[in-house]
This record gives structure tokens, sequence and C-alpha cells, in this order.
């Protein structure tokens, strides 16, 4: 089933202080409509959308239409984001070169139908391992928390990756179905490096004013690098190969850390403040929805007094919606395990 994949301009900002409301420039990435054969009794799939900011759900004003209007719901998937104030998990694995991080992320959705509404939705998901399986049926919620990885198969053996779909359903039983997401991320250490993707390129990056290296087991990979100095800065170049890719900060957050200023591609600063009563180490601090391209994240020493200190532990760039279109599902799920 082809995809069509549409352009997007701007992006959707989230530091764990604040959200500054930008999305993807009012551009959606949109999906052909899918030509299903009737394995659902009068289902016909809806053009599925990737978009950012969310859509509410059409309140319908008969559940019971007369009128069968042969379309269904349209349904809305926004990017991937991961818990911001989370702590990702120490890396693990059976090679010192192939270690992988678990990350928490969040999948959020929506749907309308101006005829009958839109009654439930599913949640499905495949592995090699385990097969198919229903995660939630016929559920009223529109987000999921699930735990994705950058997880190279121990030892370099290859990708083994977990995919996501979101069914929509109306009261007359028709479904759209998203496209697929994948449960792999990339994740650099502070100086650029991935360690387990050898295929994924390292960040190029430059500094200015005074950085040190701290070395603790408490932080990724066993290091994260500091500045003490105001105005003192760290940029990446990244290459976001697909569009809604999330790019996330990871530090350490502690009672005697400042503020970092956030920007991408020389926009607005995001103002994260690093300070916390209780340390706590590979905290996700700042998350921002990119378009397809090669940004530019800055982040800045603002030199808080007393505290003129902030760390860069991780850099992460989470999955995106786009994958293969599932090729069929049927609504009582003869050919999935419901259970």
């Amino acid at each position: 089933m082809a995809n069509g994949i549409g352009t997007c301009s701007d992006s959707l900002e989230s530091p764990i202080a604040e959200m500054d409301g930008h999305d993807l420039g009012g551009s959606m990435i949109k999906f052909a409509r899918p030509s299903l054969p009737s394995f659902v009794a009068g289902a016909v799939c809806a053009t599925v959308l990737v978009a950012v900011p969310a859509v509410a759900v059409v309140t319908a004003v008969d559940q019971n239409p007369s009128v069968f209007d042969g379309t269904g719901p349209s349904l809305t998937v926004q990017p991937a984001q991961f818990v911001l104030g989370q702590s990702i998990e120490l890396p693990r694995g059976a090679c010192a070169d192939e270690l992988y991080n678990s990350v928490g992320m969040r999948l959020s959705w929506d749907a309308s139908d101006a005829t009958s509404g839109v009654a439930s939705y599913d949640v499905l998901t495949f592995d090699p391992e385990s097969g198919n399986h229903v995660v939630a049926k016929r559920t009223t919620a529109t987000t999921r928390d699930i735990t994705v990885t950058n997880w190279n198969n121990d030892c370099g053996g290859g990708f083994v990756n977990t995919s996501w779909w979101v069914v929509a359903r109306d009261h007359r039983g028709q479904t759209a179905i998203s496209s697929e997401l994948e449960d792999s991320i990339d994740v650099w250490d502070e100086t650029g490096v991935d360690v387990v993707h050898d295929a994924t390129p390292d960040l190029t990056l430059t500094r200015t004013g005074a950085w040190s290296t701290s070395k603790c087991t408490c932080h990724n990979l066993g290091t994260t690098t500091y500045t003490s100095t105001k105005g003192g800065s760290i940029t990446y170049s990244v290459i976001v190969d697909k569009p809604g890719r999330t790019l996330a900060i990871v530090a350490p957050i502690s009672n005697n850390r400042g503020v970092m200023n956030v920007s991408v591609d020389g926009g607005a600063a995001a103002v994260f403040i690093t300070y916390a009563g209780t340390t706590q180490n590979r905290t996700i601090v700042w998350q921002k929805s990119l378009a397809a391209g090669t940004h530019t994240l800055k982040i800045v020493n603002a030199g808080t007094a007393g505290r003129g200190r902030i760390d860069v532990d991780s850099i992460m760039l989470g999955p995106a919606w786009g994958g293969e279109a599932l090729a069929e599902y049927f609504v009582e799920c003869p050919s999935w395990d419901c259970s």
C-alpha cells in the first residue's frame, strides 16, 4: 500500500518547563487513502494524517444515522514524544561496544467522524518474536506510553523492532488505520558518538567557552560534558531523515545546576532550569519535533549566579510515523492476538 509523504516546515517544541506552541507550520504529512478489500463488512479506511497539534474529536449528532455515508473516520497521529522529566535507563547489553538504552515515549492520536462519531480505538503491535497483538481494544484513550530502544541486537546481530499502529472506529464499524511507527531510536553520547548503530552518522559539534568532562557510572555511558562559563555553548548538527522525529536532550538536574537556553536553527531559545532539589541523572529535559533535513541544536549556559554549571549527557532522536501501512486488519481480530 503506497504512502504519499508531504513536507513540513516548522516544529513542536516542548522543554520540560514550557511549551512554545509552534507546530509543523500547519503542514501535514498525508498518507494515501487506503482502498481495503471487504475484510471488514462495510469498513472503509479513511485518509490518515500526521499533524501537530492534536485535532479534537468532533461529537456526532447521530450515532445511528439513517443515511450510510460510506466513509470512515479521519485519524490524526501526532509525532511520538519523549516523557519529559523521566530518566532514561542506564545502558545494558551483552557486548561492551553494543550497549543500548530503554526510553519511555508517548503515542497520541485523535479522530473525527461527522456522521456517526468516533466510537473507539485499537492499538496494535507486531514484533518478529511474538507476532501480532492488539494491546488495547475498543478503548476511548487517545494516548499510550510505550518503551523504545536503540537496540541493535546483542553484539551487532541486526535490528529487531516492534511496530505500532492505531485504528479508529466509528459507530457504524468503519475504520481508519494509521501508518506504522517502529520503536527504534538514535542515542548519541555528549561527544556526538552513536555507540550502537554503526550506520548512523555521528553528530558534528562545536563548543565555545571552557567545557570539561564529568565521569560517573550514573551518567549514560559514564560521562557528561559540562561548563560553568556564562555564555559557553555547544552546538550539534543533526540530520533528521523523516519528518516528525523528535529531538531530545538528556542531562542531570541537581541543586548546583543552572539554566540552559536551547535553540534550533537559530530560532528563539527555550529556557530550561536544570536546578532540582534532588539530583536526578539522565533526565529528558527538552524536546522538539522536527521536519526532515539538517538542523542545528544549540545549548547555551545562562550563567546563573551561585549555580552556573550545566551538563549535557546525551542527544536522542525518536521514531516517526510513516512506515508500512497495515495490509489487513479484522475488527474482531481473527488473525490477531486479542487476549
